[in-house]
């Protein structure tokens, strides 16, 4: 009986170590699987936490707009309507009108109609060569053109000027604008030649024509000279004469033959 009584407290005690020992697993396997599930959510906490923050990032970024390039909210200035590049040249061949202007009045003429405003029924008289020079010191060139018949003592001379975005042009006989310089300085005479004669420049150029400064002047009768002036103020015939002679001295402009190959060449 004593034995039997061992045998079942042993079998007891063993199937009691048995539950807890499965029981003390069961916990640890559920305690392990907790652990893991916290972990993974943990993980996934943080991803959606990094996510977050990006997205915000980006939203910011995202709000603004950045302007595009040159786009300032500011218009830019427009041209100043300056007179085209080769304009002049165009006109010279022909390839474009220029505006004649006489007696108030502005006509469209082409280069071929030059020799016939100074003689029609001459059909020797042609544009002879020409000159390239700023003539009012404006830092812009004029063109004066040399016109001549079979003589060489008829025709004169013809300046073509830009204004605006057009080329006007004027005529003048051949004594009033003879001896052209490089300044732009000339000598000129009245018609006769006996009535006044001097040195003068161009001061202005416009669509109304141009204007002319005296820079010295004679005057008198056929007999010879009696009045003598420069800068508009009177002078002596000594003072006229030395500055007639610093006028020689001057370098004059350069004249090239009037022909495509020279027009090319100069513009």
């Amino acid at each position: 009986m004593g034995r039997k009584m061992v045998v079942s407290i042993g079998a007891v005690a063993a199937l009691a170590v048995f539950f807890c020992v499965g029981w003390w697993l069961g916990r640890s396997t559920e305690r392990g699987e907790v652990m893991t599930s916290e972990s993974g959510d943990s993980k996934q906490t943080a991803w959606e936490s990094s996510d977050s923050k990006q997205m915000e990032s980006e939203g910011s970024s995202y709000g603004q707009t950045e302007p595009e390039s040159g786009d300032s909210g500011q218009t830019a200035p427009e041209s100043g309507g300056s007179a085209p590049d080769g304009l002049l040249e165009a006109v010279l061949l022909g390839e474009a009108q220029f505006l004649y202007c006489s007696e108030g009045k502005a006509e469209a003429m082409d280069i071929s109609g030059i020799p016939a405003l100074f003689d029609g029924a001459d059909p020797l008289m042609k544009i002879f060569d020409f000159a390239v020079v700023d003539l009012d010191g404006d830092g812009k060139e004029e063109v004066v053109l040399f016109v001549t018949g079979a003589a060489g003592d008829m025709g004169g001379k013809v300046i073509l000027y830009q204004a605006d975005s057009e080329v006007y042009g004027c005529s003048t006989d051949n004594r009033t604008l003879v001896d052209l310089k490089k300044d732009g300085t000339y000598s000129y005479s009245d018609p006769t030649g006996m009535a006044e004669a001097g040195i003068a420049a161009f001061s202005g150029f416009s669509r109304e024509g141009y204007t002319v400064d005296k820079k010295a002047s004679a005057t008198g009768t056929y007999e010879g000279w009696d009045s003598f002036a420069i800068e508009g103020q009177p002078a002596t015939e000594k003072e006229y004469m030395d500055m007639v002679s610093r006028q020689e001295e001057k370098q004059d402009a350069e004249w090239h033959e009037f022909c495509e190959e020279a027009i090319d060449a100069v513009f």
